[in-house]
């Protein structure tokens, strides 16, 4: 059985070698892991407040409204400042769960945060090939 892995391997080293010509040379391919920031609380609440302004969300004090609902505020945490979470996150209370983002901000205290938070996996999970250890 080695034998036959090691005609195999010298096999397809020389069919590439073959392949290679001149100028064309085997380029090293290395992983190295990409320094990718995650969004700070502060850039949360402006990529929120950016959806709610244009949503018409409702303000008391020129502040919105869902800053002061502590539910959807630990969902907004639970993302952990990842921009995709963030996204599918917004994209299910506004489009998914809700008919609309106005829907949504305008009844934000009714809504059910524990199917949000679920969908929002279920979501994570089928996008970013996530599985489960």
């Amino acid at each position: 059985m080695e034998v036959i892995s090691l005609l195999c391997k010298n096999f397809f080293w020389e069919q590439q070698s073959k392949l290679l010509s001149g100028k064309e040379k085997r380029q090293k391919a290395t992983l190295v892991p990409i320094k990718c920031p995650m969004l700070t609380t502060k850039s949360m609440f402006q990529i929120v407040d950016f959806y709610a302004e244009k949503c018409g969300a409702e303000k008391t004090d020129d502040e919105h409204i869902w800053k002061l609902c502590n539910l959807f505020l630990l969902i907004l945490w639970d993302t952990g400042g990842l921009p995709r979470a963030l996204q599918f996150m917004l994209s299910t209370c506004c489009n998914k769960l809700n008919k609309n983002g106005k829907a949504f901000f305008h009844n934000i205290k009714d809504q059910d945060f524990d199917k949000i938070f679920k969908e929002t996996t279920i979501t994570l999970e089928e996008n970013m090939a996530y599985t489960k250890a």
